[in-house]
């Protein structure tokens, strides 16, 4: 039931409940996003409600687990029919709704998985827009993780309980996926540059589910975008063997920051405190990253060159391009064959504009290096376009 039917009394805040109409009964809180799910359970256990049922809205449509105070269930956007700006149910609109709750029940494996986190952060890149961010993305939704019993689960002061595990999401789960893999890809190449690993991760990621269908986003059902997931879902097998990578050394991050515009003193500091001289011309654009990214491309043609590494055995790599809508690409040459390990060789990607194009919407493509064994993958991103006419 509600309690309620002002804002702060449906996103149940602190203090805000009336007990006389929750004690005993189910009590129904809509997620929203000012407030953390374990401090409105802690509003219903204190109000006396039996359970609660945490509701999702457009603000955010999350399926976490939470290690709440009280028995508790979600209701995602898309697990029934909803209505209105705010996602009620109709069923919840009756005088006297009846629920009953059953013990929890792990499903393995769900499908489809993964999807990329309502939470996750998401781009384009707004400080340096020719950077596609997210690089990847990882594991970081509900995952069972080594807890300090020497504080409770939900780090509420109501909370007495005390565990050596938890489930957790975030940022602070993802990372120690990701890092976790760079340690892998390091013991078994020792020699590698951190350029070099995270190519590899970024390279070998994947953008289909456990369903062989694209990735999608959790809070609406869509298909995710290199805005949601960057170049894809981690894939740590893959990684230790990737073929190709995209090798940067230090003076192309130093010389990136000249671009930036950062202060000579600050260069200066991040070059172990020696002077650095800046490039007179630098292109962004050939910055040897994993990803392409043109923004605000116009109706000239642009060419952007990269740079690959055979980290694997002698062999002929084919490209393979699936252009951005609206957009041509050519890449020069279409071949790359390599007579040993650690022989780089460059190639010339040209985009230009084909047709009209209806909105700036961002358009989407990629390109991919393959020997027969290994698919060195880069996403193509032109985040806004001028629109043209042939």
């Amino acid at each position: 039931m509600r309690t309620g039917s002002s804002v702060v009394s449906q996103l149940c805040r602190p203090g805000r409940l009336d007990p006389r109409k929750a004690r005993g009964r189910i009590l129904l809180c809509q997620r929203g996003r000012s407030l953390r799910p374990v401090d409105k359970g802690a509003e219903a256990k204190r109000v006396g409600a039996l359970k609660m049922i945490l509701q999702n809205d457009k603000q955010l449509n999350t399926r976490t687990a939470d290690a709440q105070v009280l028995d508790s269930s979600n209701i995602p956007l898309d697990g029934g029919s909803h209505e209105g700006e705010t996602g009620q149910y109709t069923y919840f609109g009756k005088k006297k709704p009846l629920a009953a709750m059953n013990n929890a029940k792990t499903f393995i494996p769900i499908r489809p998985a993964p999807r990329v986190s309502a939470f996750s952060s998401r781009g384009p890149n707004v400080i340096l827009p020719s950077i596609l961010k997210p690089d990847v993305t990882a594991p970081g939704q509900d995952i069972v993780a080594a807890y300090s019993p020497a504080a409770s689960p939900t780090n509420l002061d109501s909370d007495d309980r005390h565990f050596n595990f938890n489930a957790l999401s975030g940022t602070s789960m993802a990372c120690p996926h990701a890092a976790g893999i760079v340690g892998l890809v390091k013991t078994r190449h020792p020699n590698w540059s951190p350029a070099m690993i995270k190519s590899a991760i970024m390279t070998t990621a994947s953008i289909l589910d456990n369903t062989n269908r694209l990735i999608e986003d959790e809070q609406d059902g869509r298909v995710a975008t290199p805005f949601h997931y960057g170049t894809g879902y981690v894939k740590p097998n893959i990684a230790i063997d990737p073929g190709l990578v995209y090798d940067l050394k230090t003076s192309d991050y130093l010389n990136l920051l000249c671009f930036s515009a950062y202060e000579d003193r600050i260069i200066e500091a991040i070059n172990y405190n020696r002077p650095y001289k800046c490039p007179r011309s630098y292109r962004l654009e050939d910055f040897n990253y994993p990803s392409i990214t043109l923004p605000f491309l116009g109706v000239k043609p642009v060419n952007v060159t990269r740079i690959v590494t055979n980290v694997g055995a002698p062999g002929t790599y084919t490209v393979n391009v699936k252009p951005p809508r609206g957009f041509k690409v050519v890449v020069v040459p279409t071949t790359l064959t390599f007579q040993r390990t650690n022989q780089k060789k460059s190639y010339m990607v040209i985009l230009q504009a084909t047709r009209l194009a209806q909105t700036s919407k961002p358009s989407f493509g990629e390109l991919t290096w393959t020997d027969g064994k290994h698919r060195v993958r880069s996403p193509i991103v032109i985040p806004q376009h001028a629109k043209m006419a042939v």
